[in-house]
Formats: structure tokens, C-alpha cells, sequence
């Protein structure tokens, strides 16, 4: 009885891309370590990797919810989670949590929620939907100005918080989803161009003097180094400070005496580099290229378009977060709050990017067998 048990385990097991899961995984677990170490001092203890730790726990048991669901059943269900989302995004103007002067957060007793993460799922899961539902007739305008009406409600409310980090990653699953669909390119250049001439606008009608502030001094970090420089001064000064093998856990200066602002959640890549090294950061990059191409490799073997879509869109949303704030950590980008997937503390971006990855497996599970070198 119990051979059994454990051959049908092995078997449900062997539906999945164990190298996908298990780069996650350490990742993860990368993540509540660095969490612990970069929070030791101002804590005293372990509380944040404790709390970390329940969000992993939380975010993988959803994983695996959603990944033995049938994903085409998932986003019949993609305007539902849309509205949803939306609702609590409004519900985020009237009664948000402010943090860091930007409302990004709903209350409701003991568990805190950040819509925005869930709203970024959400979009992929209806562009996802409605891409492949009319992949015969992209060519027509009209589909790609609904895909982009659908993508600036979400990304509007977001930067009413304001929360313009948060509304890029909106974006940018836009552009990546249109781009992996069959809609002219010359359309889709015609967007970007307009996009930035409503930076240009933007600029000088809806940024905010701070926000400005936070461009100018990533173009020159030595304008304010005592004021809207001094989170990336900070940030940079750690990354080079580790060295080849760094200074080793709950060892960094930068961290530990308080010099590096937001360490466990905008920053941890920063303490990555300090405490563990070259070595570490680079085992980080290595580990999120491989996921990459994993999910890459899901999209070419998705057994239909509405599979092609949806994991372009989970792909777009996770490099996003990526490489935004791991160029930020090292001065290629302005700070933006955006956290690093899987690594940095928080529990509805953790969630949700499992609730993604979820998606992922689920379409890898209805792939072709044999595909991806898995066993049939």
C-alpha cells in the first residue's frame, strides 16, 4: 500500500518541471535568508524570516492549487479576478495604508494586501484570454486598442496611489503580450512612440517634484548624496564593498548599521552582494536566468495560443520585477519600490508570483508529453 502511495506521488510529481520548481525553491529559500540576515540587527531575532517563512509556505500551497487546475478553466474566470482587483485598487484610494508616501496598501485586521501584485496576475490572466480568443482577427485596430484600455484602467489607479513602479510592470506585460502576438509591428511602434510622448507630457503635468527628483539623481547620483541619492549612494557602495566571497551572513556594515535604507524588501540584491559576495549575486542572476528559460520553454511547447499567452505574460511580469530592481540596486534604474521576485520580504508579492508560476506548471502539465526532456 505504501509502495503505491509513494509511485502514484512520484508519478503526480514527474508531471512537473522539476527544474522550474526546484530554481524556485532555492530562491525562495535564498529569499527568507537574506531576509533574516538583513533584518538581525534592527530586529534582534528572526521575526521577519519567521513571517517570510509563512508567506512561502502559503504562496507554495496555492502554487500547487493552481497548478493541478486546468489553466484554460482559470482564465474563464479572468474577468472576474479583473473586477476584483479593480474593486480593491479603489478601495485603495479611499482607505489605503500609506507607506513610504505612496497608499499602496489595504488593512483588514492581522493580514495586510497589496492589490496592485494580485491586479498584475489578473491582467495577464484576461489579455492572456482575450488574445487567444480572437488570434484569427488581431490584425484589426480595435483589439489593440481594447488590450491597452484593459491594461490603463489597473495601471491608472496604480499611479493615483502613487505607485508609478508598479504601473510600469502593468505596462510592459502589455507591450510583452502584444509583441508575442500576431498584431502588425507597426502598430505596436506606433504605441511606443506615442508612450513617450506621454512621458514627455507626463513629466511635466503628473510627476510629482520627489519623483522627478528620483530621475534626476539616477542620471546623476552626486546631485543630493545626503538626500534623494543616498538610497542608491547606499545601495551601490554595498553591492562593491563584497567582494569576491563577501562579508559574510548578518556581516555587511552597509546592512547592519543601518546605512542601507529598505535592506529586506527595494535593496536585499544589495545585500546579496555584500554579504555573500560576486559569488552570491551572480548564483542569484544564474538562478533567474534559468527560470527564464525554463518558462521560455514552456511557451514553445504550450499545447494552444491561450497557453502562449498566458506564460508570455507571467514571464514578462517576473523579468520585470527582475531586472528593474536588481538595476536599481546597481544605479542602472531609479528607485521604483518594486521588489525582487521571490527574494524580497513581503507576503502578496510572493503569493502572487506563485499564484503566476502556478499558472505555469498548470499549462506545462497539459503539455505534449515528452516535452521539455520530461518523461512521458
Amino acid at each position: 500500500m505504501s509502495m503505491h502511495f509513494f509511485r502514484a506521488l512520484w508519478a503526480g510529481i514527474r508531471e512537473y518541471d522539476l527544474l522550474l520548481v526546484s530554481t524556485v525553491v532555492v530562491l525562495t529559500l535564498i529569499g527568507v535568508t537574506m531576509v533574516g540576515s538583513a533584518t538581525l540587527a534592527s530586529f534582534g531575532d528572526v521575526s521577519q524570516a519567521e513571517r517570510q517563512l509563512i508567506f512561502v509556505v502559503v504562496g507554495f500551497l496555492t502554487l500547487a492549487i493552481v497548478a493541478r487546475l486546468d489553466y484554460r478553466i482559470v482564465s474563464s474566470l479572468a474577468i472576474l479576478f479583473y473586477l476584483g482587483t479593480l474593486v480593491l485598487l479603489v478601495l485603495l484610494l479611499v482607505r489605503g495604508e500609506t507607506v513610504r508616501g505612496t497608499a499602496s496598501w489595504l488593512s483588514f485586521g492581522f493580514l495586510s494586501l497589496q492589490p496592485s501584485e494580485f491586479g498584475k496576475v489578473s491582467l495577464v490572466l484576461l489579455l492572456g484570454s482575450y488574445l487567444a480568443r480572437y488570434t484569427e482577427e488581431l490584425f484589426l485596430l480595435r483589439h489593440l486598442i481594447i488590450t491597452l484600455l484593459l491594461t490603463l484602467i489597473p495601471m491608472i489607479l496604480t499611479i493615483l496611489e502613487p505607485d508609478w513602479g508598479s504601473a510600469l510592470v502593468f505596462l510592459a506585460i502589455w507591450f510583452v503580450m502584444i509583441a508575442a502576438s500576431s498584431m502588425p509591428r507597426i502598430r505596436i511602434v506606433a504605441v511606443v512612440g506615442s508612450a513617450i510622448v506621454v512621458a514627455v507630457v507626463a513629466w511635466f503635468t503628473l510627476l510629482a517634484p520627489y519623483q522627478k527628483e528620483r530621475i534626476l539623481t539616477f542620471l546623476d547620483p552626486s546631485r543630493d548624496p545626503y538626500g534623494a541619492s543616498y538610497n542608491v549612494l547606499q545601495s551601490i557602495s554595498a553591492v562593491g564593498s563584497g567582494g569576491l566571497f563577501g562579508k559574510g551572513l548578518g556581516r555587511g556594515p552597509q546592512s547592519q548599521l543601518n546605512f542601507l535604507p529598505a535592506r529586506h524588501t527595494d535593496f536585499i540584491f544589495a545585500v546579496i552582494a555584500e554579504e555573500l559576495g560576486f559569488l552570491g549575486a551572480a548564483t542569484v542572476l544564474f538562478l533567474f536566468s534559468l527560470l527564464f528559460v525554463r518558462i521560455l520553454l514552456v511557451a514553445r511547447h504550450a499545447r494552444d495560443s491561450l497557453g502562449w499567452y498566458l506564460t508570455m505574460g507571467v514571464l514578462a511580469l517576473i523579468a520585470t520585477h527582475t531586472i528593474v530592481n536588481i538595476g536599481m540596486n546597481v544605479g542602472l534604474f531609479p528607485v521604483t519600490g518594486i521588489p525582487l521576485p521571490f527574494i524580497s520580504y513581503g507576503g502578496s508579492s510572493l503569493v502572487s508570483t506563485l499564484i503566476a508560476l502556478g499558472i505555469v506548471l498548470s499549462i506545462q502539465r497539459k503539455s505534449p508529453k515528452g516535452a521539455m526532456g520530461l518523461a512521458p
